[in-house]
């Protein structure tokens, strides 16, 4: 007999980031980019404040920014068929790298991007 359970996941949204959250989500509603923000380690992320902008702007969230760079990085790098390719695989980790700096985070992180079919 199986039992019956609802699993649900949510997030807090502080009132003064709530209007950009919705504008993230009308204009680039994509759970990759949610999976990702909601995984990084803000502690090791470097300071993002001189990297180029995404589409979006994205205002003073800095853990936002570094999701947005991420997002793109993997969308511009990742090869056809990567998943289970350690060569193609190997070539998103070092954009990763390259912007993280930590080579445990990019391994953390991957695992998270690797799951995410839209990647």
């Amino acid at each position: 007999m199986l039992g019956q359970y609802l699993y649900t996941a949510a997030m807090s949204i502080s009132a003064d980031r709530e209007s950009l959250f919705n504008e993230v989500y009308d204009e680039e509603h994509s759970p990759a980019l949610k999976a990702v923000y909601n995984n990084l380690q803000m502690a090791l992320a470097p300071n993002t404040a001189a990297q180029p902008q995404a589409a979006y702007e994205a205002g003073g969230d800095e853990k936002l920014k570094l999701a947005m760079r991420i997002d793109e990085a993997v969308r511009r790098v990742r090869p056809d068929g990567w998943r289970g390719v350690q060569p193609r695989e190997q070539v998103i980790k070092a954009e990763l790298y390259k912007i993280l700096k930590n080579e445990s985070e990019v391994e953390r992180l991957f695992l998270v991007i690797k799951a995410r079919a839209e990647y």
